[in-house]
């Protein structure tokens, strides 16, 4: 499982080893605006967009009861959408699979996956 940069929001700033990456990867998730960037560098069908509810990370894991309203629902959205990302990643690697997680720039600072670092930490493994 890789989190891959794939340039400072050029593609054609690409690393060769982010290509490379992304090219053996059988799952690559990205948010939507990311989709038609990375169509020339993964294989075929290979894009699954997440859920926008993961960008930012700030409510990943939160528990619900802390929060009331609108702002609860929320939370609960997000840690579904968390929890079915999951699912899918220990899948995808319990079946032999590359996934890697793709935004641009650098992923680990400035990208919606930062603040899901911790989340994800554990994904690969059941």
């Amino acid at each position: 499982m890789f989190l891959v940069g794939t340039g400072l929001g050029d593609p054609g700033l690409i690393s060769v080893r982010a290509a490379q990456l992304l090219k053996r990867s059988e799952i690559v998730f990205c948010f939507s605006w990311m989709k038609d960037e990375l169509a020339p560098f993964v294989q075929p069908g290979a894009v699954e967009v997440a859920s926008p509810l993961l960008m930012g990370g700030q409510y990943c894991g939160q528990n619900p009861d802390d929060y009331s309203g609108e702002l609860q629902q929320r939370v609960r959205q997000t840690n579904d959408a968390l929890a079915q990302l999951k699912t899918r990643v220990q899948t995808a690697v319990a079946e032999g699979q590359t996934v890697a997680f793709a935004d641009n720039g650098d992923p680990t600072i400035f990208s919606p996956w930062a603040g899901c670092r911790t989340c994800l930490r554990n994904f690969g493994r059941s």
